[in-house]
């Protein structure tokens, strides 16, 4: 209700680790994997609040069992949701949603949207607010108000971070045209050396301009 940059990073640290420990993310690549495991919760969160409740007895360890009559996997009861033992490795032992489950759950989400929500969730929609969600620098502007056609969602991300990313991308390479005409004119008289070292500052600006730009979009 009053997000601060406290709270913003608590809930991306929480979603991040809840999204490490309780599912298999071992088939999805290492580069992509923190938000693929952040996309999955919220998927879960939104599926399970649209799905009568599980009487506690009825889940496998709910009445106390041991561990060692417990079953190698259990399925979510009337779905495709899968949780699955792991076997091997330092966490052998612990059950996790499965890979399978993993890879299925957009499309479950998506077919699960129209259902109605039987236990409302202060958050909303987990997906929406996902996707929604901006950094510290943003959170108070009233991007809530903006045009519908900005809040549709391109590839998962809304329309406004797109044109949002794709205006920092367009001013980065405005700013290395404009450099390498400057660079062009001061080496028209400048001996061989020097011209080389002022060609240098061109992919060394552009890459320094990047990581200042993927920080500032990230924030």
């Amino acid at each position: 209700m009053a997000p601060t940059t406290v709270t913003q990073f608590a809930m991306a640290d929480a979603l991040q680790r809840i999204g490490a420990r309780l599912f298999d993310l071992s088939e999805i690549p290492h580069s992509t994997r923190v938000k693929a495991g952040n996309a999955v919760v919220g998927h879960l969160a939104d599926i399970l609040l649209r799905l009568p409740e599980i009487p506690l007895e009825s889940v496998p360890g709910g009445s106390g069992a041991a561990r060692a009559e417990l079953p190698p996997h259990w399925t979510i009861p009337g779905t495709e949701i899968r949780m699955v033992r792991l076997g091997e490795g330092p966490r052998s032992g612990d059950y996790v949603f499965s890979a399978a489950t993993v890879a299925r759950l957009p499309q479950i989400h998506a077919r699960a949207e129209g259902l109605p929500v039987l236990r409302p969730s202060a958050i909303g929609d987990w997906a929406t607010v996902q996707q929604r969600i901006v950094g510290p620098w943003l959170m108070r502007l009233p991007l809530e108000r903006l045009p519908a056609s900005l809040q549709a969602t391109m590839l998962g991300t809304p329309i406004r971070k797109v044109l949002f990313a794709g205006l920092i991308a367009a001013i980065i390479g405005v700013v290395i045209l404009r450099w390498r005409l400057l660079d062009r004119h001061w080496t028209r008289t400048d001996t061989a050396w020097r011209r080389y070292a002022l060609r240098l500052t061109v992919p060394v600006l552009l890459g320094l301009l990047v990581v200042l730009g993927h920080g500032f979009i990230a924030w």
